[in-house]
């Protein structure tokens, strides 16, 4: 059976769309994991039945994947061989085919013709030399045409569809004599026998979609297929320049050597082609075309909003020098993904070899963590998407269902806004973005990330230049307990949820143990040093209620209000869900106004922040309240403070999903480890078979680490950028290799 919208597939691909196909089915999921879409290819159940049409699906899947990272090809991540049907998991392009930019724009520039060529070229020249293990060296795609062209929102060229893709050399799964393909697209020799084709093949059928994109109508037209396969066969399609007179004589002849007849009379391969339009760049300059101030897209049309990006921004109307006829949108840093500074010349980053396309600033619709950017830094890719931020119901009184988790947001006037946690991660901060947007001018654009580890919610505080406290104490990183009030700027959230529940997270296997000793073998739930802290001395704070009502607090905070998480339960009808909070600070107990209810000292002003002294008399909403404080009143708080001095610790590496999920290491600093499938490894991910013998080196510094690709094909992904070198991670970000995301964070503490 298909998969259904909302449906989950492999635990943590949420489906959002779904389409069908002719072979099966294509749904847009969302990784709950990291934060990013795929698109992910499942033969249907029926065509599985069929071995060879299995067996074509797996072939081309292995062909995707080995030809591993290029900026101008879709991506596959990977294969997963279900019995109702295999997958193959994609990168996502939100942006529309080259089809559909052709429906809309009718024809396009020959700027914009030269530049998709350009990426066309660069990515066929990586594909049809790509050695692939043993089956051959270079694969041939043989299905080139607009609807198989994808293009990004930053006007980016991206070849997709390898299903039907050959490895030269190979003859496996193609009959003699069979035609695979698109007819109107394809070259003579592929009419007659799909075995036939070259690289030149591949050559011809781009030409046809240059072809359509300077005129706006197919090489060769007919009323059947018959008469069009003569016309490939028998005929010369007219010049580009007769259809369309401004097309430059040049490129006319560009694109009219792609389609001869005679293979040999072709450009030999891609490279011949490339070095063809390079030497149009300086003279071609498109008259009076709109370019896309956002994108860069150059479009002939008299029109506001770009078919690429869709932007209704400032357009310019001249393309500019004949040497710059695509123009880059204008970027707002100097600095690559990765940190490195890029210089006005330098087309790919040196340090971690990225694009000059993906700096930060080239895509408007991200928001890129520069170090220091602000008060409200942006958010960090992958932890957080455009889709609509989580649903909460403002309520009034406190109904919330017992089994279920909640973040609460405790609003002033007894209002609460309880955000159900119902999925594996929730970025919350006040972009519009953000899963658990918050209105708060205090809280950054991305301020926490909240992620469900085994032993519990790891709450994440990312950002070097923001603050969050758990239960009044400020940390970067703490695991929630039932109960425990979180502060983030100016808002107050309580955790909610059942007791128990929670595992014990595991070691994963490997030699770093012997780098990087962990405090236990076995984590704990429930590892936070700034939750439960009670102290072995008689000291102690002593809140008195009317009646029987005494509350004693050792060390542990106490929360005051009428709800049921609250240690001090008020029966008061004036009283807010949580009104107060109890917590021992370095110079003894302090009470703090939590939602700006009543809380003030009897024959004085309102508190919002009180130390207590022995014998102080408060009201409490209606209801008053005497303080005792026994002992020395400065223990608990200085043990609170050595506790969180040494909270941040080593950092650590979780994993997050597949069958190790749950499993956890400590880095040790400034030692090099290796990530992989190898037993010698330091850190083995040996369940993952996406995962290369020796994959990752990962060095811990004391505020970052630093990661370095050690497999030469694959890359890894820091949240939802590739990198196929290096990049420096942080406290809070995502890292995915093969099929395995981890979660960097501090070390969590053994109970």
């Amino acid at each position: 059976m298909p998969f259904s919208v909302g449906d989950l597939i492999d635990e943590h691909y949420r489906v959002e769309q779904r389409f069908a196909g002719g072979m099966g089915f294509v749904y847009i999921a969302m990784d709950e994991i990291v934060r990013k879409r795929f698109a992910i290819k499942q033969l249907s159940e029926l065509h599985a039945e069929n071995e060879i049409l299995r067996e074509r699906f797996r072939r081309e899947a292995a062909t995707w994947l080995q030809l591993d990272y290029h900026p101008h090809i879709v991506q596959a991540h990977s294969y997963m061989p279900r019995a109702e049907g295999p997958m193959l998991i994609l990168e996502f392009v939100d942006g529309p085919s080259l089809d559909a930019l052709l429906r809309a724009e009718k024809l396009l520039s020959q700027a914009q013709v030269i530049a998709y060529g350009r990426q066309f070229c660069s990515a066929m020249l990586h594909a049809h030399n790509r050695p692939i293990p043993d089956r051959g060296i270079g694969v041939l795609h043989r299905d080139i045409k607009p609807g198989n062209l994808l293009v990004t929102r930053t006007n980016q060229l991206k070849v997709t569809d390898f299903g039907l893709a050959k490895i030269q050399g190979d003859t496996n799964l193609t009959s003699e004599g069979q035609f695979v393909g698109t007819v109107a697209y394809s070259s003579p020799e592929q009419l007659r026998a799909a075995g036939d084709v070259t690289k030149r093949s591949d050559v011809y059928s781009f030409g046809t979609v240059m072809y359509q994109m300077l005129t706006g109508q197919q090489a060769f037209r007919a009323t059947n297929p018959a008469e069009l396969y003569f016309a490939i066969q028998e005929t010369e399609a007219k010049s580009p320049a007769d259809l369309c007179p401004d097309v430059d004589p040049a490129l006319a002849r560009i694109v009219t050597r792609c389609l001869k007849k005679d293979p040999a009379a072709r450009f030999g391969d891609f490279a011949e082609l490339d070095a063809a339009l390079a030497g149009l760049k300086k003279v071609v300059a498109g008259p009076q075309e709109r370019v896309c101030g956002t994108c860069g897209f150059v479009s002939r049309r008299k029109t506001t909003k770009c078919s690429v990006c869709g932007s209704a921004g400032e357009a310019k109307t001249e393309p500019g020098p004949a040497d710059s006829a695509v123009p880059r949108p204008r970027s707002k840093t100097s600095k690559c993904v990765c940190g490195a500074t890029l210089s006005d010349s330098a087309q790919s980053c040196s340090k971690c070899g990225r694009n000059r396309s993906d700096r930060p600033g080239s895509d408007p619709s991200r928001s890129w963590p520069l170090t220091g950017a602000s008060e409200a830094p942006s958010h960090v890719p992958g932890l957080s998407d455009t889709s609509p931020v989580c649903a909460a119901e403002q309520k009034s009184s406190w109904n919330l269902d017992s089994g279920k988790e909640y973040l609460v947001e405790l609003r002033s006037g007894g209002i609460v806004l309880p955000w159900p946690l119902e999925r594996t991660g929730y970025t919350i901060g006040s972009a519009e973005n953000m899963k658990i947007r918050l209105k708060d001018p205090k809280v950054a654009r991305y301020q926490l990330f909240l992620v469900r580890l085994p032993c519990g919610w790891l709450a994440i505080n990312p950002q070097a230049n923001t603050h969050m406290e758990v239960n009044g104490w400020e940390t970067k990183q703490c695991i929630l307990h039932p109960a425990d009030l979180v502060k983030v700027g100016m808002t107050w959230l309580a955790y909610v949820g059942p007791s128990g529940g929670a595992e014990s997270m595991t070691a994963i296997p490997g030699r770093w143990p012997e780098l990087a000793p962990p405090k236990a073998q076995t984590i704990k739930s429930g590892g936070s040093n700034v939750t439960t802290l009670n102290s072995p001395t008689a000291t102690a704070c002593v809140l008195e209620t009317p009646g029987e009502g005494k509350f004693v607090s050792r060390g542990q905070p106490l929360r005051i209000g009428t709800s049921p998480v609250c240690d001090v339960r008020l029966q008061d009808s004036s009283a807010t869900p949580v009104q107060a909070l109890l917590v021992w600070q370095s110079d003894g107990p302090h009470l703090i106004n939590v939602t700006g209810g009543l809380v003030r000292l009897l024959g004085g002003g309102e508190i919002i922040d009180r130390l207590m002294q022995d014998g102080d008399l408060l009201q409490i909403g209606a209801t008053p309240v005497r303080v005792r404080i026994e002992g020395d009143p400065l223990v608990p708080g200085r043990r609170w403070a050595a506790a969180t001095a040494a909270a941040p610790g080593r950092f650590s590496l979780s994993v997050l999903t597949g069958s190790q999920k749950g499993q956890t290491a400590v880095l040790a600093l400034g030692q090099p480890v290796t990530l992989g499938r190898h037993s010698d490894c330091e850190l083995v991910l040996s369940a993952d078979t996406f995962v290369s013998r020796r994959h990752l080196e990962i060095v811990a510094r004391e505020s970052e680490v630093e990661i370095k690709d050690l497999s030469s094909r694959s890359g890894f992904f820091l949240n939802q950028t590739h990198f196929p070198q290096s990049a420096v991670g942080r406290l809070g970000d995502v890292v995915v290799v093969g099929k395995t995301s981890m979660l960097i964070h501090h070390e969590l503490d053994a109970e």
